[in-house]
């Protein structure tokens, strides 16, 4: 077989030109999609494209779950302070009292040994010494009780 024979031509098929590609992206029906969304009376959810749902939220950040303090720390210097004069005065006005009373009693001790010293009366000699014996007796658990003091 001769395949240059002038009544073999070689036979060409029709092949399909490249097309240019559409100026839009194409959207798939399964990407489309259908989402469903709460109704305007909250009575029911309803059927939009996912194209039309509002954009969904952000998701919440974490939250800090440190304890706070239960009093404000300012709040907590302000009455401390508040109370360390309180009792500051507290403690001086006590101070005082303590002090006037101690300088009144000791004005009026003062003044009672010097009335004493003054007193005319009967001193002490260095003498005597004073001896009382007494002498109970009773008669049962309810008796009257007699009884004598001697003087020596």
């Amino acid at each position: 077989m001769n395949h240059n024979l002038p009544h073999h031509i070689p036979q060409t098929y029709a092949q399909p030109q490249p097309t240019a590609a559409p100026a839009t992206a194409i959207e798939l029906a399964a990407e489309r999609g259908v989402v469903w969304v709460p109704d305007a009376y909250g009575r029911g959810m309803v059927p939009i494209t996912r194209d039309l749902a509002p954009a969904m939220p952000e998701p919440t950040p974490p939250r800090d779950l440190t304890p706070e303090p239960l009093i404000d720390p300012r709040a907590q210097i302000l009455v401390g302070g508040g109370a360390g004069i309180g009792l500051a005065s507290f403690g001086i006005a006590h101070l005082v009292s303590a002090l006037t009373a101690f300088g009144t009693a000791g004005l009026a001790a003062t003044a009672l040994l010097i009335l004493a010293a003054k007193m005319p009366g009967r001193r002490a000699t260095g003498g005597g010494d004073t001896h009382i014996t007494q002498h109970i007796t009773a008669t049962g658990w309810f008796g009257k009780p007699n009884g004598t003091i001697k003087h020596r």
